[in-house]
């Protein structure tokens, strides 16, 4: 089945119709707009061309790769998909968040230039605030979505205050079924002063918890819903832009998805995650 997993002529996966010829052989809608005749055994095309609707059910049922994998992306997309994520992806070669990966940081990039970056090419969500709130049921949807044995990275990037010298951090989610986990990192992308180093701590908050109702002590999610509204908090170091890509495959801390389930989190609108960056004194 692999070797039908992409077009034989530009070995890239079909993303939209795929035909063939009256011999079987299979190729892309984009290659086929430039042959009159099959490159593998010569038979010409007709006037109306034959889709090959099996191979692509066949297709439609897998998740496929990221191009740009090797360079360290997780991504697992549909067909259709690929290219679409492609374009915003955060492992592209040309990427800013891979300008000098062997230790040198980006005091040299404006920081107009990496907010317009992201911002415009890979869509992130930018704001002013050390202090913010994810949206607990976002959460809950990017699980529900996140597709088996695929993973997941949803960032955004912030900054401390509205003041032009201030330093830019991303904040990544990354969701991987496989491990039936959720993790979070944040990275500082610019900074004026480098010796300034910052912390984040991040706290799932349960907006229905209630220190007064009584345990269910049967039911490890009644426990955690009832014990305190901070379900779980955490705090990291903030890392480098160098560090990134070790600390993006590999986690210190990470949350296992039926701990947030169980307890319902994302259920009402007051569940959130609090992310608070701060300055190490």
């Amino acid at each position: 089945m692999e070797d039908f997993r992409n077009c034989p002529i530009c070995l890239e996966v079909p993303e939209k119709e795929i035909y063939q010829c009256s011999e079987g052989h299979t190729i892309c809608n984009v290659c086929i707009s430039k042959l009159t005749e099959c490159p593998q055994c010569r038979t010409k095309y007709g006037r109306k061309l034959i889709r090959s609707r099996v191979l692509e059910t066949l297709l439609d049922g897998q998740i496929f790769k990221c191009k740009f994998s090797e360079n360290g992306c997780h991504q697992m997309c549909w067909r259709s998909e690929i290219s679409f994520h492609a374009d915003s992806c955060e492992f592209k070669d040309d990427c800013v968040f891979k300008i000098d990966g062997n230790g040198g940081g980006y005091s040299e990039i404006r920081r107009t230039e990496i907010i317009t970056h992201f911002t415009d090419v890979h869509k992130k969500s930018y704001g002013c605030a050390g202090k913010f709130v994810i949206g607990g049921e976002s959460i809950k949807t990017r699980i529900l979505e996140c597709l088996p044995g695929q993973q997941q990275n949803i960032s955004l990037l912030c900054s401390l205050t509205e003041e032009g010298t201030s330093p830019l951090f991303l904040v990544t989610m990354k969701i991987c079924t496989t491990a039936n986990s959720i993790s979070f990192t944040c990275i500082q992308l610019w900074g004026k002063d480098t010796t300034e180093k910052y912390k984040v701590q991040f706290s799932f908050v349960n907006g229905t918890c209630s220190a007064k109702a009584p345990i269910a002590k049967d039911v490890l999610s009644n426990i955690i819903r009832k014990l305190d509204p901070l379900l779980i908090s955490w705090t990291l170091n903030v890392y480098t832009p160098w560090e990134a890509e070790y600390v993006l495959k590999s986690c210190p801390v990470y949350i296992n998805i039926p701990v947030l389930t169980d307890a319902k989190f994302g259920d009402n609108t007051d569940d959130n995650l609090l992310v608070e960056i701060s300055l190490i004194t």
